[in-house]
């Protein structure tokens, strides 16, 4: 059964206190919307091998560790910046990625000033606070495997700035979507946050973030209470998951053509390690890129070698065909999940033998949100339990303590 590697936690986590910290922090998208942390209590697990959260002792915690944020916040820097430590610093966004490091955004109550600080192993994203930006205004972070977008509100517009790697020749160039001068040779390396002008152009709002390996989507919101939204993606066109047939390198944020040609506007992106999807406001998941392990949800057969690939968005037509309406879709390292209006969670890929959507029926509950890893995926019920699965299949399953369950 799909659910045999289901596990519940033995803690009881609000739905709202949970989506609002981690709505995005497990597979590296930025909502954009929805409730803001107030939090006072913030629970960490998994790996700290590279001190992603440096006020907890140990290497690894294999179930749910309180952090004390007071701890946290005695440990900024302000003193190396020439400013004295002041006493009124809040706890503004908390951003686990992909990579080994975490991010946390502070604030000052009642001043318009931020900082953003990442911590980690620092090989392609600065550990320390980050440098290059606006002094308040951080909307949201975005944690890559080897990237970082903060994005920072201007009036009713945001602004993006990302750093980090922007490709090597190997993998292909562009994933920062910052122009020809990042494929340069010898800079493909971003140290300090640049503003992303292609996302700027158009003055559009951004609806949404993803951040992968190789590649970037992102979304933006219509203009003047329109209903047109867009799909751009940006960096590696290995694969197609790019979405616009070619593969080939885009330097810069290009929108994905035939997403724009559909009779509902998508609400949501996100991005695995070398696919991509999109739900648009029809309830309908696009995926596209690599097939190998039936991440893309769209059915065939098991003999799939390393090739396989949609170069276009095609639609999950198992979910349509079981009349469900999808509210969020979660791409993790190869695999996906969907969650549908009726609170049912779907689990596919992963070379788990799911090639298409299958539902997942041990929760006992319905679900309020999902977010996918590394070969696992975590719900969150509508008491406020917090599920986690495992389901890598051949693939291998997820790191140690990712599950949270307490064992090894």
């Amino acid at each position: 059964m799909l659910g045999r590697h289901l596990h519940r936690f033995p803690v009881r986590i609000p739905a709202a206190l949970f989506r609002a910290l981690s709505s995005s922090s497990s597979v590296g998208t930025a909502p954009l919307s929805g409730p803001k942390s107030t939090a006072t209590a913030l629970y960490f697990w998994g790996s700290n091998s590279h001190s992603q959260l440096p006020t907890l002792e140990g290497s690894t915690f294999t179930s749910p560790r309180r952090v004390n944020i007071s701890e946290v916040i005695a440990s900024l820097d302000y003193e190396a910046d020439g400013d004295p430590k002041p006493d009124d610093v809040t706890l503004k966004h908390f951003r686990v990625g992909k990579g080994a490091n975490t991010a946390l955004t502070f604030t000052r109550r009642g001043k318009d000033e931020d900082r953003t600080y990442v911590y980690g192993d620092g090989k392609y994203v600065k550990a320390g606070r980050v440098e290059g930006l606006p002094d308040a205004g951080v909307e949201d972070v975005v944690l890559g495997p080897s990237n970082l977008a903060v994005v920072v509100g201007v009036e009713d517009r945001q602004r993006v700035y990302m750093c980090g790697l922007g490709g090597s020749v190997l993998h292909g160039f562009g994933q920062l979507g910052l122009g020809p001068n990042v494929a340069d040779e010898g800079k493909d390396y971003v140290a300090v946050p640049e503003l992303v002008e292609s996302l700027v152009e158009d003055e559009t709002p951004l609806q949404g973030l993803a951040l992968a390996a190789n590649h970037s989507v992102a979304l933006t919101a219509p203009l003047d209470g329109g209903e047109a939204t867009e799909v751009l993606t940006a960096g590696s066109g290995q694969y197609g998951k790019l979405g616009n047939v070619d593969a080939v390198d885009q330097l810069y944020f290009e929108p994905v053509e035939t997403l724009s040609l559909l009779p509902e506007p998508c609400v949501q992106v996100s991005a695995g390690s070398t696919f991509t999807y999109a739900l648009d406001a029809s309830g309908v998941v696009h995926s596209w890129g690599k097939n190998e392990a039936g991440q893309l949800g769209l059915g065939g057969g098991l003999s799939m070698d390393v090739y396989a690939m949609e170069s276009m968005p095609q639609p999950l037509e198992a979910l349509e065909q079981m009349g469900e309406r999808v509210r969020q879709v979660a791409a993790g390292y190869n695999h996906g999940a969907a969650l549908g209006e009726t609170g049912k969670v779907y689990i596919w890929g992963g070379k788990s033998g799911f090639l298409e959507p299958s539902h997942v029926e041990d929760l006992g509950e319905d679900c309020v949100w999902i977010g996918s890893g590394h070969n696992f995926t975590v719900c969150l019920g509508e008491s406020g339990t917090l599920y986690t699965m495992s389901h890598g299949g051949s693939s291998g399953g997820p790191k140690v303590g990712c599950l949270g369950r307490g064992d090894a």
